[in-house]
């Protein structure tokens, strides 16, 4: 049961706090590191390996200000970890669990970075969205849980290489919030695409409980007592620790190229969600008790996840498209904004654009395909706190052709 820190193709240059991942803060039972006893105090550095045995965990408090969490029975590796503090963008953050319990609390860097975390399983890749998350796997299946924030997670693919950095976007992946603390995200081997299934007895916390004192639900970056000598009993769990909620959430309402839907709109509806905007099976719906307020001057947003489909008259079967170059700028000081994407398919790029309005509860209309300011129609939403935007679009690509599709944006 091991986790090993290696320096890899992922990592730039060297930096200063290249070699050290972090420290281990809490120790129960048989850990060891690199094939001797794991001791409270002890650095973690690039190349170590920590393995867990039964009745066994490990807390290692990362160099970023988070945690990794090796609960009993586990098998896994750091890949890489490399953080640079004059360009944060550059991180490089990627573990690989081979098999029992582990659980991830984003740290700073990540949180700089999210666009080049991933966490590998046997079967799968899982990116993070700002992110508290736990996961089982073995070698045929895994399954993953959110305590706060959210997970994006898809089967290993041509496309989604174990090699690869950060999240695998598309049709083949699939989202989860810890809005529906009710709900797990499992990928077996071969399949195509995860799944969404009810949490019950095959959630990672029912296979290996969490550790005594285990950090409750947090921010990484929050001040926790985990000093060697403690242990633990003040980082309580919470009374309700599926409480935390996205202001925004999106994605297929309906079936898309067999891929399932990956909510209930009824059932977000009912749980305080209105709807924001709707394009065939894609949906955007926002918390009603967020409200919204408008940011100060100009905010530029940066694509974080997309998915697109080509419709063609008179062929029932949709086409996949990627969605590439995306650009979106809000203006606060005069409610607009522009925004530009191109779809791919094939070997056909469609440059789409479109500028717009901001109305006053932050929904994103656009000027409309055929308005001279625009060759695609979007509605949208920006969050809560305009850290992030969602919105569909369509557009008519040739006579018989149109594309239409969901985006989801960060700052």
């Amino acid at each position: 049961m091991a986790i090993s820190l290696l320096a890899g193709s992922l990592l730039p240059a060297a930096s200063a706090l290249a070699e050290t991942a972090g420290e281990i803060v809490f120790v129960l039972g048989q850990a060891r590191i690199s094939g001797q006893a794991a001791k409270n105090g002890q650095e973690v550095k690039v190349g170590d390996r920590l393995e867990t045995q039964e009745g066994s965990y490990l807390y290692v408090k990362t160099k970023d200000k988070g945690f990794l969490i090796l609960r009993p029975n586990t098998e896994a590796r750091v890949e890489a970890y490399f953080v640079d503090e004059q360009t944060p963008a550059n991180n490089r953050i990627r573990y690989e669990l081979k098999q029992g319990v582990a659980r991830v609390i984003s740290g700073e860097a990540v949180k700089a970075a999210r666009q080049n975390f991933r966490l590998n399983t046997p079967v799968a890749a899982i990116g993070v969205r700002g992110t508290d998350f736990t996961v089982f796997t073995d070698a045929a299946v895994s399954r993953v849980s959110v305590t706060s924030g959210g997970v994006i997670v898809a089967p290993f693919s041509a496309s989604c290489a174990p090699e690869g950095g950060g999240p695998c976007e598309g049709l083949s992946s699939l989202e989860l919030y810890a809005g529906r603390a009710d709900k797990l995200i499992q990928v077996s081997r071969g399949d195509t695409a995860p799944r969404l299934i009810e949490s019950g007895t095959m959630a990672p916390d029912k296979i290996a409980p969490p550790g005594k004192g285990e950090p409750g639900k947090l921010d990484a970056g929050a001040a926790i007592d985990l000093a060697p000598t403690k242990n633990l009993e003040s980082a309580a769990r919470p009374t309700d620790p599926g409480n935390t909620r996205p202001s925004i959430v999106w994605g297929r309402w309906q079936p898309v190229l067999n891929q399932p839907p990956e909510f209930v709109l009824a059932e977000l509806q009912k749980a305080g969600y209105g709807l924001a905007a709707l394009s065939g099976p894609y949906a955007i719906l926002k918390d009603r008790d967020s409200g919204w307020r408008p940011a100060q001057g100009s905010i530029g947003f940066a694509l974080q996840s997309a998915q697109a489909v080509v419709h063609r008259d008179g062929n029932p079967n949709l086409t996949p498209a990627a969605v590439e170059n995306g650009r979106l700028q809000v203006n606060f000081t005069n409610s607009t904004f522009a925004t530009s994407l191109d779809v791919v398919t094939g070997d056909q790029r469609y440059n789409l654009y479109s500028t717009g309005a901001v109305l006053g509860n932050g929904t994103l209309e656009g000027a409309g395909q055929f308005s001279g300011r625009a060759n695609m129609n979007v509605n949208g939403v920006l969050g809560a706190t305009n850290a992030e935007a969602a919105y569909v679009f369509s557009a008519g690509v040739a006579p018989s052709q149109t594309v239409s599709g969901i985006t989801h944006w960060r700052r």
